[in-house]
């Protein structure tokens, strides 16, 4: 399964862990909450709802992509090289 988020163990000493974006290194932030000091099932959870919503947003990207452009919103030449 692609995966964009993973969890790592904090850099404190402690047991805490963070999720962090595989893509920068950083750790993850929802909102104005950086995902850090968890404990391993609050870090599991969110790690597998953030790499969720990620699939689905990729994959809606991929779908809106596929779809067929307006003809009528092809520039003229365009138009009249299908027609």
């Amino acid at each position: 399964m692609l995966t964009r988020f993973e969890i790592q163990a904090g850099q404190d000493g402690t047991n805490l862990l963070a999720i962090v974006d595989k893509t920068n290194g950083l750790v993850a932030v929802v909102g104005d909450v950086r995902l850090y000091g968890l404990d391993w099932e609050e870090a599991d959870d969110l790690v597998d709802l953030l790499n969720l919503l990620y699939l689905e947003q990729k994959s809606a990207t991929v779908q809106q992509r596929t779809v067929s452009p307006d003809i009528d919103s092809a520039p003229e030449e365009v138009r009249n090289a299908l027609s």
